[in-house]
Order: C-alpha cells, then sequence, then structure tokens
C-alpha cells in the first residue's frame, strides 16, 4: 500500500485532494489565516508607525490599502480551486503555506526579537501561520499530508516578496491618486 492510498492524498491534482475527490480540509485554512494575519498587520501598523525607530517609505493608509490587495490576490488564487482547478493548482496551495511559514520568520519573528518589540503580524504569525506550516512539515514527513518540495518554498517565497512589493507599490499609487483628488 502507498501512502496515497493509505492516507487519501494522491499527487493527480497538484497532491492536496482527499481519497473522497475533495479538498483536503488543511487547504481551507490558509486563505482565513491570510486574511486575519493581513487585518492584523492592517490595524496595528497605525500605531507602530507613530512609535517605529525609522520612517518606511509609506503611511499607514498606504499600507492598509497594499495589505488589501493583497489580500484580495490571495484569495483570487484560492479561487482558481473552483474555477476549473488547474494542473499546477496545488503547487500555488502548497506555495501558500510554505509563504505564510517563512513570512512568520522574515520579517515578524526576526524583527520582533531584533528591536525587542512587537511589530504589527507578530501575533498571528506565531500562534496561526508557525503551526500551520510545522503542521504541514510534519504531515509531509509522516506522509499524511502531500509531498513538501523545495519548488514550493521557493515559489511561496517569490510569490510573498514580489507580491507584497507590488500590492504594496499599488496601495501607495491608489493613495496618491486619492489624496490628489481630495486636495484639487
Amino acid at each position: 500500500m502507498t501512502v496515497g492510498q493509505h492516507t487519501g492524498i494522491h499527487h493527480g491534482d497538484g497532491a492536496v485532494i482527499s481519497g473522497a475527490g475533495r479538498l483536503h480540509w488543511f487547504f481551507f485554512l490558509p486563505p482565513i489565516l491570510f486574511a486575519l494575519h493581513n487585518l492584523e498587520e492592517a490595524l496595528s501598523m497605525y500605531h507602530w508607525l507613530e512609535v517605529a525607530p525609522y520612517a518606511p517609505p509609506f503611511n499607514a493608509d498606504q499600507f492598509s490599502l497594499g495589505v488589501f490587495l493583497l489580500t484580495l490576490v490571495g484569495f483570487c488564487l484560492y479561487a482558481f480551486r473552483w474555477i476549473g482547478r488547474g494542473e499546477y493548482f496545488g503547487d500555488v496551495m502548497m506555495a501558500f503555506v510554505c509563504m505564510e511559514f517563512l513570512n512568520a520568520f522574515v520579517p515578524h519573528i526576526f524583527a520582533s526579537v531584533a528591536l525587542f518589540r512587537y511589530t504589527p503580524g507578530l501575533i498571528t504569525s506565531a500562534i496561526l501561520y508557525v503551526p500551520a506550516g510545522l503542521y504541514l512539515l510534519i504531515g509531509s514527513r509522516r506522509g499524511t499530508m502531500p509531498d513538501l518540495q523545495w519548488k514550493h518554498w521557493i515559489l511561496g517565497a517569490v510569490i510573498g516578496a514580489l507580491g507584497a512589493l507590488v500590492c504594496l507599490w499599488a496601495g501607495i499609487q491608489i493613495d496618491t491618486l486619492l489624496n490628489v483628488n481630495d486636495s484639487v
């Protein structure tokens, strides 16, 4: 008996479908965790920027717009599950979980340790992202979850970094346009 037969996980749809042909329950969590994490970041950024030891090149409104756009993009990636799956959907889902796990440490946990203070997103990183990432890592090693491969980590890092930068840039642009129109 293979691992896939025993656990109900097979590799035909990117390794995220149960033996009953349904999406493995774990993969419903990442977009919810992502939204909760981004909400924590957006809400706490206003206060954090007032006491930040450095001035980032954005304000809290611009950051919140960027985070909203990033959350929207994350949910759109998951919407592909119901719009025909696609052959790479399983890899995208695995990469999404890897992105969240990596994001827990860079920048949230590492920045909090380096600054000796709370940074936006720390709480959800520690209590949601890290346990979910560990669940996937351990499950992958035990054969109860899909095989986690280097491509998932690399894709997750690239999606996370580029997605965050592009969405933050878009948030800055949108906020600038809205403020220009308000002042005219």
